[in-house]
């Protein structure tokens, strides 16, 4: 995560299950992927159908990094593949 008022950077570590269980990953640099199989509803207005997904992550922040007190944010992408 990044803080939102300088270039300090904090690391975390997301989990497929609770606390120090799988950690999420692509499967090539590091972690495991998500896998989760979805079902196609309706529709949408822009004419493309949308899916359900129900994913639970679970995120850990390190201690005692050096980093200056501030907010922290981070945008996670996730990729749907066929």
């Amino acid at each position: 995560m990044r803080n939102t008022r300088n270039a300090d950077l904090m690391d975390y570590q997301i989990y497929l299950d609770s606390f120090g269980g799988t950690v999420w990953g692509d499967g090539v640099v590091g972690g495991v992927p998500k896998v989760q199989m979805i079902s196609v509803t309706t529709p949408c207005v822009s004419g493309k159908q949308s899916v359900t997904a129900s994913p639970t992550l679970f995120g850990q922040v390190f201690p005692l990094q050096a980093v200056s007190v501030g907010d922290y944010a981070d945008t996670l992408t996730i990729s749907i593949m066929p």
